[in-house]
């Protein structure tokens, strides 16, 4: 089986953002399998201080160029993204509405994360409809990270267990479609 590429973007820029200790943890976990090259990207790195839709600018800029780069090599996506006031941060959606046919029939795993205790759930739903909306295909799977201040150490280890065996299950699911949905695209 040929590996599969499926980068994970941290879906925040915010400073002592919370989410970093999940985008690590994911990444540590999505590392671990043999059929997955990985890549945790920053929303930080693409910042944009305007909405540009992919087809507003004569030129494309060196961040937009990069992110694009990522997402046509990408076999799938994963986003750890935290729960602000029900929704998304500003910065995710203009990295997201930087491209569109670099999206287009490739999965999407989502792990939604907050401080309280539904784990994101909120702005997990919320999302899935933007990635339908960019042709990506959500998995039914979703990872949630609740009460993420008391979920790591102060050295950003996560505590608890069953969190490596949730992120194997949902990665099962999204191996499966980057897998279909690659050789369906060529």
């Amino acid at each position: 089986m040929e590996k599969v590429f499926i980068p994970i973007l941290l879906g925040t820029g915010r400073a002592d953002r919370s989410s970093e200790n999940v985008a690590k943890f994911v990444t540590d976990e999505v590392g671990k399998n043999e059929h997955i090259e990985t890549k945790l990207v920053d929303v930080k790195d693409f910042a944009y201080t305007e909405t540009i839709p992919p087809w507003g600018k004569g030129g494309a800029d060196e961040v937009s160029t990069e992110w694009k780069k990522i997402m046509i090599r990408a076999d799938g996506l994963i986003v750890v993204v935290p729960e602000y006031n029900h929704g998304y941060p500003g910065e995710l959606k203009l990295v997201l509405d930087s491209l569109y046919d670099e999206y287009e029939k490739k999965p999407v795993l989502l792990c939604g994360v907050s401080t309280g205790g539904w784990g994101g759930t909120r702005v997990v739903d919320h999302l899935k409809q933007v990635f339908i909306e960019l042709k990506m295909v959500p998995t039914r799977s979703a990872l949630y990270y609740p009460g993420v201040k008391k979920l790591f150490d102060e050295n950003g280890v996560i505590q608890g267990d069953g969190h490596d065996t949730r992120v194997a299950d949902a990665l099962t699911e999204l191996l499966w479609y980057a897998e279909a949905l690659k050789k369906a695209r060529a």
